[in-house]
């Protein structure tokens, strides 16, 4: 049985192959940025790389989401705007996991942004994955605000509107994929933006981001990044 993985620490390694579960922490994943998958799965979703919980702490402080179009709740976040955003994280990250749990009530849907470059400016291009309430998209936004769909899904029959909605978008190398509730998978491939900012996004007031202490709603909000 394997039980140190460092001799393949600063190995150029694409693909990782056990046949065993293998526990790869975040110092050992710095040093190999080549690799994408473990055991063929995302090396992002490998035992020992955790998601850290990025919403929670900041609701603690109330000087956090004061004024700018957010309301803060007993439990998480809304908004009055149109769409409001926040980075999760300002840096240059390639690959990596954000996760949202939230009610989307009456709201346009939530977002989530990643590989952001050129924020502020016209030269501004992300990749958003946005649940609209019917359906989950990948789409890219290019200079000037023009946004390219990627791939679209509709909503299976187990998954409505109403209730508790949970959306992971994951980017790893070129494949980009958008997960609702665990059981609608949307993905796609594309090269045009290799790493960025990542953000969320709130629609409306009705659309609620929640840190999993209220009564209504289980989870917590998560950003998982592989830097």
């Amino acid at each position: 049985k394997v039980r140190d993985l460092s001799p393949l620490a600063g190995l150029p390694l694409v693909e990782l192959e056990s046949n065993q579960d293998l526990t790869i922490d975040a110092g050992l994943r710095r040093s190999m940025p080549t690799l994408r998958t473990i055991n063929g799965k995302p090396v992002e979703a490998a035992p020992g790389v955790a998601w850290t919980d990025w919403l929670g702490p900041k609701l603690a402080d109330p000087k956090n989401f004061l004024g700018g179009g957010w309301i803060r709740e007993p439990d998480g976040l809304s908004t009055d705007r149109e769409l409001a955003g926040t980075p999760v994280s300002s840096l240059k990250i390639a690959d990596g996991s954000v996760r949202l749990t939230y009610l989307l009530r009456g709201s346009g849907g939530m977002q989530i942004t990643t590989r952001e470059r050129g924020m502020g400016g016209p030269s501004r291009e992300l990749y958003v994955a946005h649940d609209t309430g019917v359906s989950v998209y990948i789409a890219r936004m290019s200079p000037g605000g023009k946004i390219q769909q990627l791939i679209n899904k509709s909503y299976p029959p187990e998954i409505t509107r109403e209730g508790e909605h949970t959306l992971e978008f994951r980017c790893v190398g070129h494949t980009l994929t958008a997960i609702l509730n665990g059981s609608l998978t949307v993905a796609v491939e594309d090269a045009a933006l290799p790493e960025g900012a990542w953000a969320i996004g709130l629609k409306r007031q009705d659309g609620g981001v929640n840190d999993g202490r209220g009564r209504r709603r289980v989870d917590d909000d998560h950003v998982r990044l592989v830097t």
